[in-house]
């Protein structure tokens, strides 16, 4: 059965997005973020899963930034998409430091996208 989520299905629906989220801690404080959200679609013939992972949620905190935190989590969420056969990924981000993290890892410029608000 498919119905629009209500507002008890909240504390169900954040325990998913947890389980899918990864965050590295120092000193049982969380310091670094990095998620993938699994988005099902109808199959297309260049994704014949229909599957997309979208990489959301990516944040370290100031002071522990530039030490390989956030390459570390991001190795870690391709991970996870390679093991549930996801191959397509999407992102974005207007961030020029974060984007060339991103770009590094293969993630490219899709010109193609439209969107409506």
């Amino acid at each position: 059965m498919i119905r629009k989520a209500e507002i008890e299905d909240i504390e169900e629906l954040s325990i998913l997005r947890v389980e899918h989220q990864k965050a590295e801690a120092k000193e049982n404080n969380i310091i670094a973020t990095c998620a993938v959200q699994i988005i099902e679609y109808l199959p297309l013939c260049t994704n014949l899963s229909g599957k997309i992972g979208y990489i959301s949620n990516v944040y370290t905190k100031e002071k522990y930034r530039k030490q390989g935190i956030q390459k570390e989590l991001m190795n870690i969420c391709l991970e996870f998409t390679k093991k549930h056969d996801i191959t397509v990924l999407e992102l974005s981000s207007s961030n020029p430091i974060a984007r060339k993290l991103y770009a590094n890892f293969g993630f490219f410029d899709n010109k193609n996208a439209m969107k409506k608000s």
